[in-house]
């Protein structure tokens, strides 16, 4: 599994132990299934099977609960008052780390 991190989160990681925790979550309802992710900087009190993947600086503990592992996921430092950890799916959310260009070509 590929983990793509944005600015910071490493850091942040890495300044509250080293280690991140990330649940996947089935969710069905009469639409398509969609995959959800939770995430820790501790162990999560219910039992969960986790895959342990080191690198990149910080230990990453995985647990996909039975569904297919995801190929890529990216993980982003979100709020404001109470930082936390932000994983989503590589495909299924887009990030840009450049303003979009003018519609004369200009930046």
């Amino acid at each position: 599994m590929r983990v793509v991190t944005r600015e910071g989160v490493v850091e942040f990681i890495r300044s509250h132990g080293g280690r991140l925790y990330v649940c996947a979550d089935l969710m069905r309802c009469t639409g398509p299934k969609c995959t959800f992710f939770s995430s820790s900087l501790e162990p999560p009190a219910e039992h969960h099977a986790f895959r342990r993947f080191a690198g990149g600086g910080f230990d990453f503990y995985f647990s996909d609960e039975g569904l297919e592992a995801p190929t890529e996921l990216r993980l982003e430092l979100g709020g404001w008052r109470k930082r936390r950890i932000s994983v989503y799916e590589g495909f299924s959310w887009v990030m840009a780390d450049e303003p979009p260009e003018e519609p004369n070509g200009d930046r």
